[in-house]
């Protein structure tokens, strides 16, 4: 790590401490050739930085009486508490035993050991970043395209079978304005982080008015057919997804594009990017908080009428992470700890709400069971959670196969299953 060429960034650092069995009142150069030393092997961060620290006294650190060269932290630890002389270790390393007495810190000053990281690759995944994006782009543009002309030709549809699923499409291409918008900087070419940036924003363009029109349609299906069956819980997060990643494509675009637009003789448009992707950022972020308080309270009219688990639930967490880094690059920006302190609380909720809805419904002891029912079969729980263990498949003849809500037959049920049963769907 001594190598300035090495393309490195710092982690973190650590305190060392110089520590011995018994305490010492007074340290000065003297003392410090004197003592009887345990050190870590040649090469090690530890060592390394010890002995950068007797170098700025002017203390040539072969001088030292060195007892023992030990290859781990550890080992040198339990060395010294034995009695082997003086170390100097991390203070992670030496805090339990400074507490219960078996080390004493001593009066020194040492430098924090430092924690670089290397890149696996470094910059020549660059490139493969760069073309798998404009695949990426390809593959977005079709999304958002094909699928909905295939909806309008191909399909029936009727709007109180509306659900936020019909965004999906249409949110790939604003996906891929992000990770544009995350790309440009790292390219080495002027003129390819200027392609980038401005097939970013035209990515963000060509995706996020047709969500904000799907979006009112959406609305407008809820106000007038209620909202959906239960098993579509958790869609209504999906419309936070394309508002979440709307409003942090601008941002990331607008703290670009001043440096980029500016290398081509264009840093007045720069700034007026930079402006709009902070305000207009903002706007489409409190038209998310709206979206987001009115999904909290379905969430809780779901939850309170029993919702079966099924994979759909993967829909918490997507929509709102995006939202979540949105409302931490807003708190970045304008260097207030409340859209800091929301982001950290809303990061934390996709851990805390599926296990608050499988604790607070007493589904623990049947997790397994339903977990593997979900990946098995992901319709099952259309029919509900029942009590009676599945049964061969009838003859076709016999039972007309099942149909789940969204009309794909996923399996056959029992014969002779009650209709009371508290698992039948109503």
């Amino acid at each position: 790590m001594d190598d300035r060429s090495l393309d490195r960034w710092l982690v973190a650092r650590d305190r060392l401490v110089l520590v011995s069995r018994t305490p010492v009142e007074h340290i000065d150069d003297t003392w410090l050739k004197a003592a009887r030393w345990s050190v870590r092997e040649q090469g090690s961060g530890t060592r390394s930085t010890f002995e950068e620290t007797l170098r700025q006294r002017g203390i040539d650190p072969h001088a030292l009486d060195i007892a023992l060269t030990l290859p781990s932290n550890e080992s040198v630890r339990i060395a010294v508490e034995t009695g082997a002389g003086v170390a100097a270790l991390p203070e992670l390393v030496v805090a339990r035993a400074m507490r219960t007495g078996a080390l004493h810190a001593l009066p020194f000053e040492l430098a924090a050991r430092p924690f670089f990281g290397l890149p696996r690759w470094g910059e020549g995944v660059i490139p493969v970043a760069q073309a798998l994006w404009w695949i990426d782009i390809a593959l977005s543009l079709g999304c958002g395209v094909l699928i909905p002309y295939l909806m309008f030709t191909r399909q029936e549809h009727r709007i109180d079978q509306m659900t936020a699923v019909w965004l999906l499409p249409v949110a790939a291409a604003e996906v891929a304005a992000v990770s544009g918008g995350l790309l440009a900087p790292h390219l080495a070419d002027a003129q390819a982080q200027f392609v980038t940036l401005i097939a970013s924003y035209v990515l963000w363009a060509y995706s996020v008015p047709v969500a904000f029109a799907i979006l009112t349609i959406l609305v407008l299906r809820m106000a007038l057919h209620k909202l959906p069956h239960a098993s579509m819980a958790a869609s209504s997060w999906l419309a936070l997804g394309p508002i979440g990643t709307g409003a942090l494509g601008l941002l990331i675009l607008g703290t670009e594009a001043p440096s980029i637009l500016a290398a081509q003789d264009m840093a007045s448009a720069g700034l007026v990017a930079a402006g709009i992707g902070v305000i207009a950022g903002t706007l489409l972020w409190g038209f998310g908080l709206w979206w987001l308080l009115l999904a909290s309270l379905i969430t809780i009219r779901y939850f309170r009428a029993g919702v079966p688990f099924n994979l759909g639930w993967w829909s918490y967490t997507f929509p709102l992470g995006v939202y979540t880094v949105a409302t931490l690059k807003l708190g970045e920006l304008y260097g207030l700890g409340f859209f800091s302190g929301l982001g950290t609380l809303l990061m934390l909720t996709p851990l805390w709400l599926p296990c608050g809805r499988l604790i607070s419904t007493r589904n623990l002891p049947r997790l397994v069971q339903v977990w593997r029912e979900a990946v098995s079969k992901p319709c099952a729980t259309q029919a509900g959670n029942h009590r009676h263990p599945p049964q061969p498949p009838l003859p076709l003849n016999s039972q007309p196969a099942r149909q789940c809500r969204h009309g794909v037959c996923c399996q056959r049920m029992d014969t002779d299953r009650q209709p009371t049963d508290p698992g039948d769907s109503p």
